[in-house]
This record gives C-alpha cells, structure tokens and sequence, in this order.
C-alpha cells in the first residue's frame, strides 16, 4: 500500500482524477482483468470451429505494452502441446472468464515464451524498464507543459495586477480632484455666504 500511495502521488500530480492509492490498485486490477477476458475471448475466437461472425478483438499499443509487461497471452494462453499432439494443450479451468478475476501472473512467468510459437525470448526486465522510462518521458514532457501553462498563467496575473494597480490609482486621483471641487465649492458658498452679509449690514 505504501508503494500504491507513492504511485497515486505521482499519477495524482499529473492530472485528474485524483484518487488514493487504494483507488489507483483497483483502477489496474480492473484493467487488467478485463484485458484478461479480451486476451480470452480473442483464444476461444480462434479455437471456434464452424461458421458464424469473427468477433475477435485487436488489442490497443497500451493492451499490448501491458500484455508483454505481464506476459498475460502465456498465462491465459499456456504454451506446450499434450504428448503425441500437435494441438496446444486447453487452458486450465481456472483460467476460464469467470475465474480470471483470481489469477495473477507469476514473476516467473514474466519471461516465457511458447516454445512452440517460434519467438525469441525477450527479457521482461527490459521490457519493464522500457515501458517505465516512456512513462517517465511521458511525464517529464507533462510537467513541462505544466510549467509552460504555469509561466502563462503568472504572466497573466501580473498583467491583471499591473491593470487593477492603475484603475486604483486613477480611482485615486479622481476622488483627490473630487474631493478638490468639494471644497472649492464649500469655500465659494462661503464668499456668497459673506458678500450676502455685506449687504444686508
């Protein structure tokens, strides 16, 4: 927990939404359960015999960043053959949709690869290191717009400041020049005042 709530920080200091790190744990379980059930879907897609519509899925570049991070193809889809056959072993029963939910990928399962699919093995420490420093470019270059957006909004601000200051100081000087004519009408009603006495004396 300690782990997700320095990782809530870090997504939280991006942009919304904002949530806690327990949160931001249930965000990934529920991604990757629900990529799980695609990379499933997809398995018995391709397994189906006879006729009927193709209702298989593409993955997205981030579903398959984060199925090469997990390996998850291996885990939902497990490489090997029974004996004698040239057809891959059925998964599991508990790799089936509704109990996908409780699987989670092994380390050890990070680095294999189906022996059968003829693919090189790949390292899944590079792979996490790559996927980690994207996302770290990814945020540098955030941060920066952010600092960009930031210098935009102080350069504003000082503007309006710098506006308010002068409508203050002309507010001032025109209540300086009211008060002004204030009393140089108070000091002519005064002479008329007195120049009305004069005469009556």
């Amino acid at each position: 927990m300690e782990l997700w709530e320095g990782i809530a920080s870090e997504l939280n200091n991006i942009s919304p939404p904002i949530r806690s790190g327990s949160e931001w744990n249930k965000v990934w379980l529920d991604y990757k359960l629900k990529l799980k059930r695609k990379i499933a879907d997809n398995r018995k897609e391709i397994a189906a015999t006879g006729g009927g519509p193709y209702n298989q899925r593409s993955l997205t570049p981030l579903e398959q960043a984060v199925d090469e991070l997990l390996s998850l193809q291996q885990a939902v889809n497990p490489s090997g053959a029974a004996f004698g056959s040239t057809t891959p072993a059925p998964a599991p029963a508990y790799l089936e949709e509704e109990h996908l939910e409780d699987v989670e990928v092994q380390p050890e399962q990070a680095g294999n690869v189906s022996i059968s699919s003829g693919q090189a093995p790949t390292s899944s420490v590079e792979d996490r290191e790559n996927l980690r420093m994207k996302a770290l470019e990814k945020q540098a270059e955030t941060k920066e717009s952010l600092v960009g957006i930031m210098h935009n909004i102080n350069s504003v601000c000082n503007e309006i400041s710098r506006y308010t200051r002068k409508i203050y100081e002309l507010k001032k000087e025109k209540l300086a020049l009211y008060k002004m004519k204030e009393e140089r009408k108070k000091e002519e009603n005064k002479e008329k005042i007195g120049d009305k006495k004069k005469k009556l004396k």
